[in-house]
C-alpha cells in the first residue's frame, strides 16, 4: 500500500509556488514488545514470575528483552543472545 500524505499545502515565496506534502515519519505496523526475561536461563517469565523448567523466579533475576525469532531472545541489559 503507498503511503499517503496527511497534509497538502504549497509554500509562497515571491511569485514562486512550491507543493509540499507531508507524510508520516514512521510505519503503523511496526511494532516491538518487550518480554520479561530470567537473566541466568533466557528464558520468558509468564504472569506468575516462573520460568519453564526453573520454577519461582526473584525479582532481582528479571531483565526485559524481545524475541527477534521464534525461540530466540535478546537481554535489553546484555549483547549476547541467549537461547
Amino acid at each position: 500500500m503507498a503511503a499517503r500524505a496527511y497534509w497538502q499545502g504549497q509554500i509562497r515565496l515571491a511569485l514562486v509556488s512550491i507543493p509540499v506534502e507531508i507524510y508520516s515519519a514512521t510505519k503503523s505496523g511496526a511494532q516491538i514488545s518487550f518480554h520479561q526475561i530470567h537473566e541466568p536461563t533466557g528464558k520468558r517469565i509468564k504472569y506468575e514470575k516462573v520460568a519453564p523448567g526453573v520454577g519461582p523466579v526473584d525479582v532481582e533475576e528479571i531483565v526485559k528483552g524481545f524475541e527477534y525469532e521464534k525461540g530466540v531472545t535478546s537481554c535489553s541489559s546484555r549483547t549476547r543472545s541467549m537461547r
